[in-house]
C-alpha cells in the first residue's frame, strides 16, 4: 500500500506513471479536483493544477514532453497540456456543445487522441487534435456506432477502443472492443472485433498482445484478454473491496491500483405530494 485510506477520490479520475517514476494522479481538494505528482513511494506530493475547477484523466504524451488532460476551467470539458512540472498549461480543443475528454498521445507524440460526447446525450465520436492545438479531425469516420476510450498500444501500431449500439428492441446496449491499425496518427482499417462488454476501465499490456481490464466476478479484479486467442486470465485475485482504477508501471511489471469501498444504503421515503 502506497497510501493510507482518504476520502479525497485519489486516482479516481486518472493514475499513471511518467518516465522518471514519479506518478501521476488526480485528487479532490475542497471543492476543486487537481492533478499531482508523488515519488513512488508516496512521498513529496506536489500540485500540478491550480484554479481550475476540475483537471482529470491525466496521461503523458509518448516522447515524454507533456502532460495531457481534460479540463471544465473555462466552462466546457476541453482538452489541455502542460509541462511535466505543470506551467505553460494550454487549451487544444474548445466546444460549446459537447465534452472533450479521456486524451492519449499517438505514438509520434504530435498528436491526441480524445473522445468528444455531446451535451444532448448523442453519439460519442473518437477525435484526434495536433499537440499544438487546431483543426479537430474524427479518428473514425463514418461510424455507425459510440466510439469511446481510445487506447494506443506500447508500439504505437493499433488502437483499441470501445463502441456501442443501441438495439431499441431489446432495449439495450450492445458493447464491442475493436482494434484497429495505426500509420502514425491515421486509423487504417480494423483487424479486431470482440462481442464483450470490456468497460471503460481498460489498458494495454505492455507486452502489446492482450488488453488489461477490469471486470466484476463478486469481486473486482484484473483480467488479460488475450486479442488472438481470445482466452482470459485473472490477474490479481482480491477477495473484498472495489478496484476502481488502476495503470501499468513503466517497467511493464508492476500496476498502480486504486482500491476503495463503496458504501450504499437502502432509503424509504413516504409522504404526500400537493398538486
Amino acid at each position: 500500500q502506497v497510501l493510507p485510506e482518504s476520502k479525497n477520490f485519489m486516482g479516481h479520475l486518472g493514475i499513471s506513471q511518467i518516465d522518471d517514476g514519479k506518478i501521476l494522479y488526480s485528487k479532490l481538494a475542497g471543492d476543486e479536483v487537481n492533478i499531482y505528482l508523488m515519488d513512488e513511494d508516496g512521498n513529496n506530493e506536489r500540485r500540478l493544477t491550480k484554479g481550475g475547477k476540475f483537471n482529470i484523466q491525466s496521461s503523458v504524451t509518448s516522447d515524454g514532453k507533456y502532460i495531457l488532460f481534460s479540463s471544465n476551467r473555462l466552462g466546457a470539458y476541453s482538452i489541455w497540456r502542460m509541462n511535466l512540472d505543470g506551467s505553460e498549461p494550454k487549451q487544444l480543443t474548445k466546444s460549446e456543445n459537447s465534452k472533450d475528454v479521456h486524451p492519449r498521445s499517438a505514438n509520434n507524440g504530435k498528436t491526441v487522441f480524445f473522445m468528444r460526447q455531446a451535451n444532448d446525450g448523442g453519439k460519442g465520436q473518437l477525435m484526434k487534435v495536433s499537440i499544438d492545438g487546431g483543426e479537430v479531425l474524427n479518428l473514425v469516420p463514418k461510424s455507425e456506432t459510440s466510439d469511446l476510450m481510445a487506447r494506443v498500444s506500447p508500439d504505437g501500431n493499433s488502437l483499441a477502443y470501445y463502441s456501442f449500439t443501441y438495439d431499441k428492441e431489446a432495449k439495450e446496449l450492445k458493447p464491442l472492443l475493436r482494434i484497429a491499425s495505426l500509420d502514425g496518427d491515421n486509423l487504417v482499417k480494423q483487424t479486431h472485433e470482440f462481442d464483450f462488454d470490456i468497460g471503460r476501465n481498460f489498458e494495454w499490456s505492455p507486452d502489446g498482445n492482450s488488453i488489461t481490464f477490469a471486470k466484476r466476478v463478486g469481486i473486482d479484479n484484473l483480467f488479460k484478454l488475450n486479442i488472438e486467442d481470445k482466452k482470459e486470465t485473472q490477474v490479481t485475485s482480491f477477495t473484498s473491496g472495489n478496484l476502481i482504477n488502476f495503470g501499468w508501471a513503466k517497467d511493464g511489471k508492476n500496476i498502480f491500483l486504486v482500491r476503495g469501498i463503496i458504501n450504499s444504503d437502502l432509503v424509504l421515503i413516504k409522504g404526500t405530494t400537493e398538486v
